[in-house]
């Protein structure tokens, strides 16, 4: 059945860089193509996550046939939100644990998301006015005031995907609220699920994991081009939020130690401010590259890195898996941790000490030896498994149907 949905997310379009961002585009996309459903995306005109300044030209443009609503925020990021944050953090979660300073602790986090940007109530304004046209709204985020605002005020038609890791404004009021409010969700995780239940109180809420997926056929395993010299590979953003600033500082401090001679690390995504890579040919910055180019990048990787302490699903991690290389990931981030638990080629660390031991285990094993084969095979089964998009859009089609 053709069913018309629309889609609430804080930035979108193939220039935007960021996993929430992407998992949007390709569930767009996907229920588009598969299901033929009319999807619409209300979104800022923001490119950048850290200014949220107004970018893209405000209005209704089409994107591989998705037709995607622009607006302008009215408020980008604060100049000084950091302070802000480090300023009321801590008080926050004291106010809030009082029921007579709860108020007080509501105000204070609703000053946090508007400092925060992108505040853009001309967006929940026109979804009021075209509501009525669609079977569901799904809502992507929980941390930005389009889907606070609108989640909320649309909580019948409301299907959120919180993209939630344990960080300080998970804990706010105002979140959990947003998490009560709706009936529906759509996580990435066992791990995830488990954290939002933790706030619903009881409440009864449809929950289900999917994701995003992969097109199986673009992730074939091949060997490695011989002449190509050891690296690990880090894709994402490269800031000091993902933990690339502590795994460029402990990579570093490898230089000397004679079980990584010759071992290169190479990054490929968006280079922020908060990271300084070293004049060193051990690190090469590839800058953004395509599909074509990151797949061979890690197809012939030593092995996939993600450093991240915050995650709700980590999709380079599942390419991974996919494309048959062994992933080294942050113990300290519990999605990652989840996969540690169910794929025998997922190695963690939790500190820098551990890091360099998993390191050198990793670069030392025999990963075509028939038993390192066999679970590499495993991993890539469970990959393709569990993320095929056929399971993801079965997911959304039931989540859209109630």
């Amino acid at each position: 059945m053709q069913q018309k949905i629309a889609i609430v997310v804080q930035r979108y379009g193939p220039k935007v860089v960021g996993g929430g961002e992407l998992l949007t585009r390709e569930v767009a996309e996907h229920l588009h193509r598969m299901l033929g459903w009319e999807v619409d995306v209300y979104t800022t005109t923001a490119q950048d996550y850290m200014t949220w300044a107004n970018v893209f030209p405000e209005g209704t443009e089409t994107i591989n046939g998705i037709r995607v609503h622009r607006f302008n925020s009215w408020m980008t990021r604060f100049k000084y939100f950091g302070l802000y944050d480090r300023l009321t953090a801590k008080l926050i979660r004291k106010l809030r644990n009082r029921s007579y300073t709860r108020p007080l602790a509501v105000l204070l986090e609703t000053i946090w998301i508007l400092l925060q940007g992108p505040y853009c109530p001309r967006l929940i304004t026109a979804l009021k006015h075209s509501a009525s046209d669609y079977k569901k709204i799904i809502f992507v985020t929980y941390l930005y005031y389009p889907t606070l605002a609108g989640a909320k005020r649309f909580k019948d038609k409301a299907i959120l995907i919180p993209l939630a890791h344990d960080e300080h404004a998970f804990h706010f009021l105002i979140v959990e609220r947003l998490l009560q409010s709706v009936r529906s969700m759509i996580t990435n995780t066992l791990p995830e699920s488990r954290l939002v239940q933790l706030k619903l109180g009881g409440r009864q809420t449809m929950i289900d994991q999917a994701g995003v997926g992969f097109d199986a056929e673009a992730y074939v395993p091949s060997a490695r081009t011989p002449d190509e010299p050891p690296y690990i590979l880090y894709l994402g953003r490269i800031s000091a939020g993902k933990g690339v600033a502590q795994l460029v500082e402990w990579f570093g401090r490898l230089a000397g130690d004679s079980r990584f001679s010759g071992l290169r690390l190479r990054l490929a995504g968006h280079l922020e401010d908060s990271v300084t890579l070293p004049k060193d040919p051990r690190f090469e910055y590839l800058g953004f590259v395509d599909e074509e180019t990151k797949l061979r990048l890690m197809r012939n990787a030593t092995l996939v890195v993600n450093p991240s302490a915050h995650e709700s699903l980590s999709l380079i991690v599942i390419e991974a898996f996919a494309l048959k290389i062994p992933v080294l990931v942050n113990s300290h981030c519990d999605v990652l941790h989840h996969y540690t638990e169910v794929v025998d080629t997922a190695f963690e660390f939790s500190d820098e000490a551990s890091f360099a031991l998993v390191l050198a285990n990793i670069i030392r094993t025999d990963w075509q030896s028939p038993e390192k084969q066999k679970e590499l095979d495993a991993a890539r089964r469970w990959a393709l498994d569990t993320f095929s998009w056929q399971r993801i859009v079965s997911v959304y089609e039931k989540h859209v149907a109630n």
